[in-house]
């Protein structure tokens, strides 16, 4: 039974690709080898762990499983062959990765990598093997060793050695070849090798994306900045899950830093720091990433980011490489850090081959700082990640912060600023700190402590002459500061009925405490809480009460939006912003603003107003209100169909939510979304993959997953990858449906149809819009849905010959006629008459399309109207019935003056049908007609 199981492991190892899941399979049949003691077995399953290792990065595994298996080849070569019958690398062929992971880490000395290349000769020349791929390991641990002359002798003599089954195969040659001649300066002759790569189509294992990544300052220098741009996003995209490819991830730090993209190539290092000490025995590889970092890094500080935090940095797996470090590293920090890193591993590998390689190389990648190639390469940037106003140095500084802080919510800010001015202020000042603190503690609920302030509040209220808030507040204590008690409520509505004899100033104070309670009820009388803040809005006018008429004027804008009052609450917002210097309090006011507008649907206004509130926002290090706001100017550009600003603004809001400590996702995916919708596809799909493999990792919610891949299938669409989008749109409607939202499911699923109707698949894409009919009238109240998905069924219906799609456009009809949707029902009987005509019923699609001109221009759209003639001009044409044909192309023709693409095609239609008529003159004109309409 456990051979059998062992040859289906083989079967399964040998169609997978290299990952976990191989891997996994492979250790089991190893295990089963040893445990029924078939070492022939074993033999064949080490032989695939050795591949497998060399693939994934896992050094050491690499080394003793070729170690076991030549042994064992060597003891019993006919029992232990060669080639062991599948399409992976025998073990002569995997002697080639035996040197050069050797020459990988200076751990293992030179006597070592010359008894494994000559170990490699003695076999092959036994086994009567060419020698190209004992070249190839001799060029390319010189390479590594830094004996570049030697490097390039043995590259010169490897170009005329014979190839033979052993030989690295087309892709691999130029991949090594191209970047030993880039390393030595000779970029002309190194791009050649990239483009035949390319043009080729050549792949291997780990290319085209290493030769991809090689390309790319070779193809910068060169001007060739289209290509760098595509190159860089292709090859990331092979790269990116490997982490074996540290070395290619390299170069495309180091290709971010030279051409202005510091933010991506820091979320790329972010991404891959854990890469840095994945194979330990791959000191060549952390060496390049090391260099990489270092120049992205220094060009980060070099931009002005030097304080950018770097997420992931404080690893303890990373302190092997960078040392302990108190918190998160800094840009700057982590520079330092990791140049000393790579002299560190530099020099290792220096005093092991004798000479200064690594040093030079060093030397050189610290000169990338000078070279500058500026390519935008998307939208994302490092953004403003520390406030706007320096920490208070004074008690008027510490004072007003408490009081912006406090206006805006910003609590967590707020009580530290208000016990700090507490402390350095006197008189007036120190009762408005105190008062500020007791209000935020009675906010997060520390009434103990807000207590024990109010005690040092009222004798200094009594110290400054105002006796008669004191006694308020030794009557009524924290009531007044919101703190919510049953009692509270009672007390505060007393003393407003009784406050006649107070002063106004007194009377808005109790008005405004009274207020903010009753609002807090679970069904709050608006209109009452709306006379009550006029009351008291009047009353805090009366006593020239700036702090109580400010309060006032935003429980008014606040009210006046939830009543529907809209002009009347922008009044209220005006009234606070011509009034106010508080920064928290201009942050409220135009964040209201900004959700007024957006009710409304002036969208591009609302969003600009929430900028306006960010900037107060991060003027005064409010951090949660900054998020918040910033995440509502995203979403409200994104309903402006502003795509590239609401990008920019889900960006921040990443980074914002990042230093709060809090839930990225939801910013994340709005992000993915709007660099989707922006065009800017390759970084929309590097998020979304990332942003799903999370949320599958962490066994998010279907709908939510399925909402993810759907556009992420977008992007693949606008990336030329259709067939990527198919299967990821296949994946969100099973997750759609397992969440039981049939909505979603439907939509997706009349995507795919349309892209597998683009493609040329119309059986697929009926078939899709079956299912996608049957989940649309499961969920009826979405309309526009259901209309939208019935029609594209009816229409692929008749395409592929079922007459069943007359009868489904029959239904769109009627609820087009039921819903009084005049430009729907021409757009239906127009579809309708195209199906016809599939359907091979001309004369009637002729009959019906000319209704369906006749109501297209009866709802307002002519354009419409002669696209649809046009298309009969084509059914009489296809009918022989020229003359009629003619009659109507000359019509759209005329119709179509100041649409030249309309034009264009109408006259070189009217030409061909002139043609079929002998009119050659006629058809002449027509297609000059249709070249000038081009030119």
């Amino acid at each position: 039974m456990s051979v059998a199981r062992i040859q289906e492991l083989f079967t399964e190892i040998d169609g997978m690709a290299y990952g976990s899941e191989e891997r996994s399979r492979v250790d089991e049949a190893i295990a089963l080898a040893i445990e029924i003691g078939d070492e022939e077995l074993e033999y064949r399953a080490r032989i695939r762990q050795t591949a497998s290792a060399n693939m994934l990065g896992d050094t050491e595994t690499l080394l003793s499983s070729f170690a076991w298996c030549l042994a064992k080849h060597d003891e019993d070569p006919v029992r232990f062959p060669d080639e062991i019958g599948h399409e992976g690398a025998g073990l002569m062929w995997q002697f080639k990765w035996i040197a050069t992971t050797l020459a990988s880490s200076p751990i293992f000395g030179t006597d070592d990598i010359s008894s494994a290349l000559a170990d490699m000769e003695s076999h092959y020349r036994k086994a009567g093997i060419g020698q190209s791929g004992v070249l190839t390991s001799q060029f390319a641990t010189a390479w590594r060793l830094g004996e570049l002359e030697r490097a390039e002798e043995l590259r010169a003599q490897l170009v005329v050695t014979p190839r033979d089954d052993y030989s690295h195969c087309d892709a691999c040659v130029r991949s090594d070849a191209s970047g030993f001649l880039t390393e030595m300066g000779r970029d002309a002759e190194a791009i050649v090798l990239f483009d035949e790569l390319i043009e080729g189509g050549y792949s291997c294992g780990d290319e085209p994306e290493a030769a991809l990544s090689r390309a790319l300052l070779p193809y910068l220098r060169a001007g060739r900045l289209d290509d760098a741009r595509a190159a860089h996003f292709r090859s990331y995209n092979l790269a990116r899950d490997n982490a074996d490819n540290l070395s290619i991830i390299a170069n495309h730090l180091i290709f971010c830093a030279v051409t202005g993209n510091e933010a991506r190539g820091l979320s790329m290092l972010e991404r891959h720091l854990s890469w840095f000490v994945h194979d330990q025995l791959n000191a060549d590889g952390q060496f390049a990433g090391l260099l990489a970092a270092g120049v992205l890094l220094d060009a980060v500080t070099a931009a002005g980011f030097g304080e950018q935090t770097v997420r992931g940095a404080e690893s303890r797996e990373l302190q092997v490489l960078f040392g302990e470090h108190d918190g998160a590293w800094t840009a700057e920090e982590l520079a330092t850090a990791v140049w000393a890193a790579a002299r560190r591993i530099g020099d290792q590998f220096d005093q092991r081959a004798g000479n200064d390689y690594r040093a030079n190389r060093i030397q050189k990648a610290k000169e990338l700082a000078n070279e500058r190639y500026p390519l935008k390469l998307s939208s994302e940037t490092l953004g403003l990640v520390a406030p706007a106003d320096a920490t208070p140095t004074d008690a008027a500084g510490w004072l007003l912060r408490a009081q912006e802080l406090t206006a805006i919510g910003w609590l967590p800010a707020a009580i530290p600023a208000a016990r700090k001015a507490a402390e350095l202020t006197t008189g007036k000042d120190r009762t408005t700190a105190l008062g500020a603190l007791i209000a935020g503690l009675v906010a997060t609920g520390d009434l103990a402590a807000a207590q024990s302030a109010l005690e040092e509040r009222i004798p200094a209220l009594r110290e400054h002459g105002d006796d008669a808030q004191a006694s308020l507040e030794e009557l009524l204590g924290l009531a007044l500061f919101g703190r919510g008690e049953e009692a509270d409520f009672d007390a505060l509505r007393v003393a407003v009925e009784v406050s006649g004899d107070l002063a106004p100033t007194q009377v808005a104070d109790l008005e405004l405490s009274l207020l903010g309670l009753t609002l807090r009820a679970e069904e709050p009388d608006l209109a009452a809480a709306h006379a009550l803040a006029v009351r008291a809005l009047g009353h805090a006018e009366e006593g020239d009460a700036v702090f109580a008429r400010t309060n006032a004027l935003r429980y008014l804008s606040d009210l006046s939006a939830s009543m529907g009052e809209i002009e009347k609450s922008l009044e209220y917002v005006d009234a606070i912003l011509a009034a106010t210097e508080n920064r928290g309090v201009a942050a409220h006011a135009h964040a209201l603003r900004a959700r007024i507008m957006g009710s409304t649907g002036q969208f591009e206004e609302g969003a600009r107003s929430a900028d306006a509130a960010s900037e107060c926002a991060h003027a005064i290090d409010a951090l949660g209100p900054l998020h918040d706001t910033t995440v509502l100017a995203g979403r409200l550009y994104d309903e402006a169909e502003m795509f590239a600003d609401s990008g920019s603004r889900f960006r921040l809001a990443v980074r914002y939510a990042e230093r709060l400590e809090i839930d990225t996702v939801g910013a994340r995916y709005a992000l993915g979304r709007a660099l989707v919708r922006s065009g800017e596809t390759s970084e929309a799909i590097d998020l979304l993959i990332a942003l799903y493999e999370e949320e599958t990792a962490a066994e998010a919610a279907p709908g939510s997953r399925g909402e993810t891949l759907y556009w992420l299938g977008h992007g693949f669409v606008a990336a030329g990858e259709p067939a990527s989008a198919v299967g990821t749109w296949e994946t969100a409607t099973e997750l759609y449906l397992e969440s039981g939202d049939t909505q979603s499911a439907a939509r997706t699923l009349a995507e795919n149809a349309s892209l597998h109707s683009a493609n040329g698949s119309p059986e697929e894409a009926a078939t899709l819009l079956e299912a996608a009919a049957t989940h649309a009238r499961a969920t009826p109240d979405n309309l526009n849905l259901l209309v939208r998905v019935l029609h594209q069924q009816g229409r692929a219906q008749a395409d592929v010959g079922n007459a069943e799609g007359l009868t489904t456009l029959d239904e769109v009809l009627a609820l087009a006629t039921e819903h009084d949707a005049d430009w729907l029902h021409a757009d239906v009987t127009d579809s309708k008459a195209r199906s016809l005509a599939s359907l091979g019923r001309a004369k009637e699609a002729v009959a019906l399309a000319l209704t369906a001109a006749d109501a297209y221009r009866a709802a307002g759209d002519p354009l419409s109207a002669a696209n649809t003639e046009r298309f009969v001009g084509g059914v009489l044409a296809e009918e022989g019935r020229h003359d009629e044909a003619v009659t109507v192309l000359q019509s759209v023709i005329e119709q179509a003056a100041n649409h030249e693409q309309l034009r264009a095609l109408a006259a070189f239609e009217l030409a061909e049908s002139f043609d079929a008529l002998g009119r050659t003159a006629d058809a002449a004109a027509a297609r000059a007609t249709a070249e000038g309409a081009n030119a």
